[in-house]
Protein backbone atom coordinates (compact mmCIF):
# COMPACT_ATOMS: atom_id res chain seq x y z
CA UNK A 1 0.00 0.00 0.00
CA UNK A 2 1.36 3.80 -1.18
CA UNK A 3 0.95 6.72 0.11
CA UNK A 4 -1.13 7.32 3.06
CA UNK A 5 -1.01 3.70 3.88
CA UNK A 6 0.35 1.47 6.64
CA UNK A 7 2.67 -1.32 5.56
CA UNK A 8 3.52 -4.63 7.87
CA UNK A 9 7.16 -4.56 9.46
CA UNK A 10 6.33 -8.02 12.03
CA UNK A 11 3.77 -9.86 13.00
CA UNK A 12 2.32 -12.77 15.66
CA UNK A 13 -0.21 -14.46 17.13
CA UNK A 14 -0.22 -15.81 20.31
CA UNK A 15 -2.79 -17.98 22.42
CA UNK A 16 -3.60 -17.99 25.88
CA UNK A 17 -0.46 -15.87 26.88
CA UNK A 18 -0.16 -16.28 30.70
CA UNK A 19 2.17 -13.38 30.87
CA UNK A 20 4.22 -10.61 29.28
CA UNK A 21 8.09 -11.60 28.91
CA UNK A 22 8.57 -7.78 28.73
CA UNK A 23 6.30 -5.42 30.93
CA UNK A 24 7.54 -2.29 28.77
CA UNK A 25 9.43 -1.35 25.85
CA UNK A 26 9.99 1.54 23.08
CA UNK A 27 9.89 0.62 19.44
CA UNK A 28 10.77 2.36 16.34
CA UNK A 29 7.78 1.41 14.63
CA UNK A 30 3.80 1.47 15.35
CA UNK A 31 2.76 -1.50 17.60
CA UNK A 32 -0.60 -2.85 17.66
CA UNK A 33 -1.97 -5.40 20.26
CA UNK A 34 -5.30 -6.45 19.11
CA UNK A 35 -7.30 -8.67 21.36
CA UNK A 36 -9.56 -11.78 20.66
CA UNK A 37 -10.24 -12.50 24.38
CA UNK A 38 -8.93 -12.21 27.59
CA UNK A 39 -7.61 -8.97 29.14
CA UNK A 40 -4.73 -6.62 29.67
CA UNK A 41 -3.87 -3.28 31.88
CA UNK A 42 -1.89 -0.89 29.46
CA UNK A 43 -0.23 2.12 29.52
CA UNK A 44 0.61 4.22 26.26
CA UNK A 45 3.04 7.05 27.08
CA UNK A 46 0.37 8.52 30.00
CA UNK A 47 -2.19 7.01 29.21
CA UNK A 48 -3.60 3.82 30.95
CA UNK A 49 -6.50 1.70 30.79
CA UNK A 50 -7.64 -1.73 30.24
CA UNK A 51 -8.67 -3.44 26.85
CA UNK A 52 -10.49 -6.37 26.08
CA UNK A 53 -11.56 -9.13 23.38
CA UNK A 54 -12.25 -7.09 20.15
CA UNK A 55 -10.40 -4.33 21.69
CA UNK A 56 -6.81 -3.28 20.51
CA UNK A 57 -4.15 -1.22 21.80
CA UNK A 58 -1.70 1.00 19.37
CA UNK A 59 1.40 2.82 20.44
CA UNK A 60 3.01 5.39 18.58
CA UNK A 61 6.79 4.99 17.52
CA UNK A 62 9.44 5.46 20.28
CA UNK A 63 6.31 5.61 23.11
CA UNK A 64 6.82 3.53 25.79
CA UNK A 65 4.20 1.07 26.11
CA UNK A 66 3.12 -0.81 29.30
CA UNK A 67 1.33 -3.94 29.23
CA UNK A 68 0.55 -6.42 31.78
CA UNK A 69 -2.09 -10.02 31.39
CA UNK A 70 -5.21 -9.70 33.71
CA UNK A 71 -6.30 -12.87 32.11
CA UNK A 72 -5.10 -15.33 30.38
CA UNK A 73 -4.72 -13.39 26.06
CA UNK A 74 -5.37 -14.08 23.10
CA UNK A 75 -3.87 -11.45 20.46
CA UNK A 76 -2.18 -10.33 17.29
CA UNK A 77 0.59 -8.57 17.82
CA UNK A 78 1.42 -6.03 14.45
CA UNK A 79 3.89 -3.99 14.24
CA UNK A 80 3.67 -1.52 11.27
CA UNK A 81 4.83 1.98 9.56
CA UNK A 82 2.75 4.66 7.95
CA UNK A 83 3.61 5.36 4.17
CA UNK A 84 4.10 8.69 2.81
CA UNK A 85 5.78 10.42 5.67
CA UNK A 86 9.22 11.95 4.81
CA UNK A 87 11.53 11.75 7.68
CA UNK A 88 11.36 15.39 7.71
CA UNK A 89 7.94 15.88 7.72
CA UNK A 90 6.16 17.19 11.19
CA UNK A 91 4.08 14.64 12.24
CA UNK A 92 1.20 16.55 14.39
CA UNK A 93 0.94 18.39 10.26
CA UNK A 94 1.16 15.18 8.67
CA UNK A 95 -1.59 13.21 11.03
CA UNK A 96 -3.69 16.83 10.63
CA UNK A 97 -4.08 16.27 7.15
CA UNK A 98 -4.88 12.40 7.24
CA UNK A 99 -7.74 11.23 8.91
CA UNK A 100 -6.76 7.84 9.44
CA UNK A 101 -3.53 8.59 11.10
CA UNK A 102 -5.00 11.37 13.26
CA UNK A 103 -7.75 8.69 14.81
CA UNK A 104 -4.10 6.32 15.47
CA UNK A 105 -2.40 9.35 16.96
CA UNK A 106 -5.27 10.17 19.35
CA UNK A 107 -6.80 6.74 20.29
CA UNK A 108 -4.46 4.39 22.02
CA UNK A 109 -7.19 2.24 22.87
CA UNK A 110 -9.75 1.31 20.28
CA UNK A 111 -12.93 -0.46 20.64
CA UNK A 112 -14.62 -1.87 17.06
CA UNK A 113 -17.84 -1.31 17.43
CA UNK A 114 -18.00 -4.17 14.08
CA UNK A 115 -17.04 -7.03 15.98
CA UNK A 116 -18.02 -9.42 13.40
CA UNK A 117 -15.94 -7.14 11.10
CA UNK A 118 -12.63 -6.96 13.67
CA UNK A 119 -12.81 -10.43 14.08
CA UNK A 120 -12.84 -11.06 9.83
CA UNK A 121 -9.63 -9.33 9.29
CA UNK A 122 -7.68 -10.88 12.25
CA UNK A 123 -8.63 -14.23 11.14
CA UNK A 124 -7.68 -13.48 7.99
CA UNK A 125 -4.19 -11.88 9.19
CA UNK A 126 -3.32 -15.40 10.85
CA UNK A 127 -4.39 -17.29 7.53
CA UNK A 128 -1.97 -15.36 5.49
CA UNK A 129 0.58 -18.22 7.08
CA UNK A 130 -0.75 -20.48 4.38
CA UNK A 131 0.58 -18.36 1.07
CA UNK A 132 3.23 -17.39 -0.55
CA UNK A 133 5.74 -14.45 1.89
CA UNK A 134 4.68 -11.78 -0.83
CA UNK A 135 1.30 -12.48 -0.60
CA UNK A 136 1.06 -12.74 2.88
CA UNK A 137 2.83 -9.44 3.21
CA UNK A 138 0.10 -7.95 1.10
CA UNK A 139 -3.18 -9.52 2.58
CA UNK A 140 -2.21 -8.60 5.96
CA UNK A 141 -1.55 -4.76 5.00
CA UNK A 142 -4.77 -4.64 3.54
CA UNK A 143 -6.53 -6.29 6.78
CA UNK A 144 -4.66 -3.72 8.89
CA UNK A 145 -5.65 -0.93 6.55
CA UNK A 146 -9.33 -1.89 6.83
CA UNK A 147 -8.90 -1.90 11.20
CA UNK A 148 -7.77 1.44 10.72
CA UNK A 149 -10.73 2.38 7.97
CA UNK A 150 -13.09 0.80 11.16
CA UNK A 151 -11.36 3.35 13.79
CA UNK A 152 -12.13 6.18 11.55
CA UNK A 153 -15.40 5.46 10.35
CA UNK A 154 -16.40 5.27 14.25
CA UNK A 155 -15.15 8.62 14.72
CA UNK A 156 -17.15 10.14 11.96
CA UNK A 157 -19.93 8.19 13.11
CA UNK A 158 -19.76 10.26 16.96
CA UNK A 159 -20.51 13.80 14.97
CA UNK A 160 -23.92 11.54 13.77
CA UNK A 161 -26.83 11.01 15.62
CA UNK A 162 -26.63 7.34 16.31
CA UNK A 163 -29.74 4.91 15.52
CA UNK A 164 -30.77 3.58 18.71
CA UNK A 165 -33.94 0.92 19.19
CA UNK A 166 -33.96 2.00 22.92
CA UNK A 167 -36.24 4.76 22.78
CA UNK A 168 -34.82 5.99 26.59
CA UNK A 169 -31.41 6.61 24.66
CA UNK A 170 -32.88 8.52 22.29
CA UNK A 171 -34.74 10.72 24.93
CA UNK A 172 -31.17 10.62 26.01
CA UNK A 173 -29.65 11.71 23.16
CA UNK A 174 -32.05 14.51 22.83
CA UNK A 175 -31.40 15.95 26.09
CA UNK A 176 -27.92 15.80 25.66
CA UNK A 177 -27.58 17.76 22.84
CA UNK A 178 -29.49 20.58 24.37
CA UNK A 179 -27.34 20.25 27.34
CA UNK A 180 -24.17 20.42 25.04
CA UNK A 181 -23.38 23.81 24.99
CA UNK A 182 -22.95 24.89 28.49
CA UNK A 183 -21.33 22.96 31.31
CA UNK A 184 -23.41 20.25 33.16
CA UNK A 185 -22.44 17.50 35.53
CA UNK A 186 -22.75 13.53 34.25
CA UNK A 187 -25.11 12.33 37.49
CA UNK A 188 -27.66 15.16 36.93
CA UNK A 189 -28.73 13.69 33.76
CA UNK A 190 -28.36 10.73 34.93
CA UNK A 191 -30.92 11.02 37.50
CA UNK A 192 -33.78 12.28 35.43
CA UNK A 193 -33.85 9.03 33.80
CA UNK A 194 -33.34 7.37 37.08
CA UNK A 195 -30.06 5.67 36.82
CA UNK A 196 -26.79 6.03 38.74
CA UNK A 197 -23.84 7.53 36.60
CA UNK A 198 -22.66 4.03 36.15
CA UNK A 199 -25.53 2.32 35.09
CA UNK A 200 -26.84 5.66 32.34
CA UNK A 201 -23.06 5.66 30.94
CA UNK A 202 -23.27 1.52 30.70
CA UNK A 203 -26.76 1.90 28.89
CA UNK A 204 -25.80 4.99 26.69
CA UNK A 205 -22.60 2.82 25.15
CA UNK A 206 -24.86 -0.49 24.60
CA UNK A 207 -27.42 1.42 22.81
CA UNK A 208 -24.90 4.17 20.78
CA UNK A 209 -21.49 2.72 21.19
CA UNK A 210 -19.80 5.60 22.76
CA UNK A 211 -19.82 6.79 26.18
CA UNK A 212 -22.31 10.27 26.76
CA UNK A 213 -18.56 12.27 27.26
CA UNK A 214 -17.83 10.83 23.83
CA UNK A 215 -20.94 11.96 22.08
CA UNK A 216 -20.86 15.45 23.73
CA UNK A 217 -17.48 16.04 22.99
CA UNK A 218 -18.04 15.52 19.54
CA UNK A 219 -20.99 17.63 19.23
CA UNK A 220 -18.81 20.87 21.23
CA UNK A 221 -16.20 20.33 18.69
CA UNK A 222 -18.33 20.34 15.48
CA UNK A 223 -20.10 23.55 16.81
CA UNK A 224 -16.25 24.89 17.90
CA UNK A 225 -15.14 23.96 13.75
CA UNK A 226 -17.86 26.01 12.61
CA UNK A 227 -17.05 28.77 15.03
CA UNK A 228 -13.63 29.34 14.22
CA UNK A 229 -14.43 28.92 10.23
CA UNK A 230 -17.08 31.85 10.08
CA UNK A 231 -16.59 33.95 12.88
CA UNK A 232 -14.15 36.18 14.49
CA UNK A 233 -14.97 35.29 17.65
CA UNK A 234 -11.82 34.86 20.43
CA UNK A 235 -10.82 31.38 21.82
CA UNK A 236 -12.26 32.09 25.22
CA UNK A 237 -15.81 33.25 23.69
CA UNK A 238 -16.31 30.16 21.76
CA UNK A 239 -15.39 28.00 24.10
CA UNK A 240 -18.24 29.66 26.39
CA UNK A 241 -20.49 28.81 23.63
CA UNK A 242 -19.53 25.30 23.11
CA UNK A 243 -19.44 24.41 26.90
CA UNK A 244 -16.00 24.90 27.92
CA UNK A 245 -14.86 26.63 30.83
CA UNK A 246 -12.01 28.51 28.66
CA UNK A 247 -9.91 28.47 25.98
CA UNK A 248 -7.26 26.87 27.06
CA UNK A 249 -9.47 24.05 27.62
CA UNK A 250 -10.84 23.60 24.73
CA UNK A 251 -7.38 23.87 23.48
CA UNK A 252 -6.74 21.12 24.42
CA UNK A 253 -9.88 19.16 23.96
CA UNK A 254 -9.18 20.04 20.21
CA UNK A 255 -6.05 19.20 19.71
CA UNK A 256 -6.91 15.80 21.54
CA UNK A 257 -9.63 15.31 18.77
CA UNK A 258 -8.69 16.67 15.52
CA UNK A 259 -4.59 16.42 16.40
CA UNK A 260 -4.13 20.12 14.92
CA UNK A 261 -4.71 23.61 17.21
CA UNK A 262 -7.84 25.56 16.91
CA UNK A 263 -5.57 28.69 15.62
CA UNK A 264 -3.88 26.16 13.03
CA UNK A 265 -7.35 24.61 11.91
CA UNK A 266 -9.05 28.67 11.82
CA UNK A 267 -6.05 29.53 9.48
CA UNK A 268 -6.43 26.47 7.43
CA UNK A 269 -9.96 26.09 6.78
CA UNK A 270 -11.15 29.52 7.09
CA UNK A 271 -12.40 30.76 3.66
Amino acid sequence: MEGGGVSVTGYRYWELKRTFALAKDQNEDWIMFALESGSISFAVGSETGEAGGGEAVICPPGVWLKRKVLKPVTFHYVSFRVNGLPSSARIPDFFAENDMFRVLANRCHIRFTDRERFFSNLRMMREADKVAKDQAERWRNYCLGDLCVQSVYQELKKSVVPASADTLMERALSELRSLADAPFEIRQVASRFGMTPVQFIRRFRNATGQTPLEYVTALRISKACLLLEETEETLDAIAEQCGYESGFYLSRVFLKQRGIRPSEYRKTYKV
